[in-house]
C-alpha cells in the first residue's frame, strides 16, 4: 500500500489526468442518464371510491359496497377484492392478478363492470376508479 501512494505521490500529472477523466465521465453519464421527475410505479392495485352523503355504514354496504363486489366477480384477472364502507363513504380495493397480461384490458373492464351498475342510490356520487 506504501508503494501504491509513493508511485502516485511522485507522480501528480497521472493522478490530476485521472481525475479529469473521472470527472468527465460523471458530466457524461448525468447529461445522458433517463431522469423522470414522476416514473409510473405499477402497484397491481385498483381503488373505486363512491361518496354517498348521510349514510350509515351499513346502508354503504348494502346499496354500494355489495353491488359493486357482485359485479367485480364477473372480471377476470383480479386475485382479492377488499371492500370497506363507512359512514358517508365506500372504498373497495381490487388486486390484479400479477399474471394477467393486459392489466389496461382489466382495468377498462373493472370500469366497465362499475358503470354497468345502475341501482346506486340517487343521492350516491359517481364511483371514482383509481
Amino acid at each position: 500500500m506504501k508503494k501504491l501512494v509513493a508511485y502516485f505521490a511522485e507522480r501528480s500529472l497521472i493522478v490530476n489526468m485521472l481525475s479529469v477523466g473521472l470527472i468527465i465521465a460523471g458530466v457524461i453519464f448525468l447529461s445522458s442518464a433517463n431522469r423522470e421527475a414522476f416514473p409510473k410505479i405499477d402497484y397491481n392495485w385498483v381503488m373505486v371510491t363512491t361518496v354517498y352523503p348521510g349514510a350509515t355504514a351499513l346502508d354503504i354496504e348494502k346499496h354500494i359496497s355489495k353491488p359493486i363486489e357482485d359485479e367485480l366477480r364477473e372480471v377476470d384477472g383480479l386475485e382479492e377484492i377488499y371492500s370497506s364502507s363507512l359512514e358517508s363513504a365506500s372504498s373497495v380495493a381490487i388486486k390484479l392478478d400479477p399474471d394477467v397480461e393486459n392489466k389496461d384490458k382489466t382495468i377498462n373492464d373493472i370500469k366497465d363492470a362499475i358503470d354497468s351498475i345502475e341501482d346506486f342510490p340517487e343521492e350516491a356520487e359517481d364511483p371514482v376508479v383509481e
